[in-house]
């Protein structure tokens, strides 16, 4: 006997061992011990299947010739699909080497500079867009606005589906995805053809803004945290400062369609550092874990989406994707109302100013898609907040979506082209990259308490939290809209006054 170890091909998951065979020898045995297989096995193995998933390991075993059966343990080990079996359990990445934590934290915040970088490095190249494909300057941003209302919808349906299949999958297949609409995105022929693959591109490249800050949390305990996270959270910060200053050169010397190759050039060595990464979400983990040893794991919550659409209305994960239609329809409608106000209102201010002698009207005039759009946000939240959780029809809460959307990208044109415009083609795409960067640290912070808050306050309630953060900020374009000028006069950077 070198060991006494148990695999678990002997487990007999139905049998609960008597007293007598309890009696007999109880050795504790290690998860490693249970399936690796090494050693000898003994005459009678059972386990005890409790009711929360753990499984007690007893066995018979034959006493070694050379060795007292007084010097073997006598402990009993509990496997559980609830939670690490010990302290020291070695699937815990917690209690992984220093370095494989390490070179895990790597890919996440390379994931985030190259979805970041992707935003920002289609905005020097929007000049040769509105040559190419005909368009006004205010459709040839749509490219970068449809990029980052992905970015901002993304994570709703990547952060939910971590939760169910794991982190890593969400890794692995997200980018390729990413790629092969980046590479869409520069074959385009057409102009809408574009809009949509950048659209999709940042959809499916969001991914890492869902899970990224979670990796880090599976990896590192609480003390530990801030470093590993801070560090995830720069490299996003550097992909909108870098992005204008490569697809500059990339524009004037390449073309605009090089923009989005160096998209591609980026992210196939990114994606090449992922492919090692193991697993580290706690609950799949543990799942996984329970399937090799035939222990039945626990019913339990599978995020917030599972928890508020699942569970409420039956939905199974692709009729849950098909309820992101309604946000595609409110992108629709805020394009189209984007490009109607930029026609008759700003269109007609802007020739007035010309027939004044001045070369552009005010950016202020830029902000009227913003005015109205801000009114879609609160309306879409309090709409979805009080219809999502009280029983009515799954098309009612749906639906909420489209104002929503419509004020959210309404929102974003008009900020980024507000910006442009303020600042002048020389600072504008540095305005719009700084922008992004506190838009994505808000982005990347939320991810981290907004599913305690709706298990805090539930949907009603943490809904119009955010719906009462709306109202507050309703007021934002409208003052800069009338005050904007002496606002601007101020600045100690140069920027348009009239």
């Amino acid at each position: 006997m070198n060991g006494g170890v148990v695999t678990d091909e002997r487990l007999q998951p139905d049998y609960e061992a008597d007293d007598s065979s309890i009696n007999n020898f109880e050795k504790s045995v290690s998860l490693k011990d249970l399936e690796g297989g090494a050693g000898q096995l003994p005459e009678q193995v059972h386990t005890h299947h409790g009711a929360n998933g753990e499984a007690t390991v007893y066995g018979d075993f034959e006493k070694d010739k050379e060795q007292d059966v007084e010097d073997l343990p006598t402990t009993t080990r509990v496997v559980t699909a609830q939670d690490w079996s010990s302290p020291d359990d070695p699937e815990n990445p917690q209690n992984w080497s220093m370095l494989l934590r390490a070179y895990h934290t790597v890919p996440p915040a390379l994931f985030g500079f190259t979805v970041t970088f992707g935003s920002s490095v289609y905005t020097p190249a929007t000049h040769q867009i509105t040559e190419r494909f005909h368009v006004s300057s205010t459709a040839a941003l749509l490219g970068l606005s449809l990029y980052v209302v992905g970015l901002a919808f993304g994570p709703v349906l990547a952060a939910p589906l971590s939760e169910i299949h794991g982190r890593n999958i969400v890794y692995k297949a997200s980018l390729p995805i990413m790629m092969l609409f980046t590479l869409g995105a520069g074959f385009s022929q057409n102009f809408g053809s574009l809009l949509i693959c950048r659209f999709f591109a940042g959809f499916f490249g969001s991914a890492v803004l869902a899970v990224g800050a979670g990796t880090n949390a599976d990896l590192f305990p609480p003390r530990l945290r801030a470093i590993a996270t801070s560090l995830f959270l720069l490299a996003p910060f550097a992909g909108p400062s870098l992005g204008p200053f490569v697809g500059g050169f990339a524009a004037q010397y390449k073309g605009w369609r090089w923009t989005q190759w160096c998209i591609l050039f980026i992210s196939i060595p990114v994606y090449l550092t992922c492919l090692p990464m193991r697993e580290t979400y706690k609950k799949i983990i543990l799942k996984r874990r329970a399937k090799r040893l035939g222990i039945a794991p626990p019913n339990g919550p599978a995020g917030l989406a599972a928890i508020k659409i699942l569970a409420p209305y039956h939905f199974t994960i692709s009729q849950v994707g098909l309820t992101f239609l309604a946000i595609g329809l409110g992108v629709a409608i805020s394009t189209a109302s984007a490009i109607i106000t930029d026609r008759t209102l700003y269109q007609k201010r802007h020739r007035q100013a010309l027939a004044e002698g001045r070369q552009h009207a005010a950016p202020e005039h830029r902000l009227y898609a913003a005015m109205m759009g801000s009114f879609g946000l609160p309306i879409g939240l309090f709409w979805f907040a009080w219809t999502a959780d009280n029983g009515v029809h799954w098309a009612v809460p749906v639906i909420a979506a489209i104002p929503f959307a419509w004020g959210n990208l309404s929102l974003f044109i008009s900020t980024a082209l507000y910006l442009v415009d303020v600042y002048g083609s020389l600072n504008g795409a540095s305005a719009v990259a700084a922008n992004g960067i506190l838009r994505y640290s808000f982005g990347a912070a939320f991810p981290l308490f907004t599913i305690q808050m709706y298990e805090k306050l539930g949907t009603g309630w943490a809904t119009s939290l955010l719906g009462f953060i709306s109202v507050l900020m309703l007021p934002i374009p409208w003052v800069l809209f009338r005050w904007g000028p002496q606002i601007r006069a101020e600045s100690h950077y140069p920027t348009m006054i009239s």
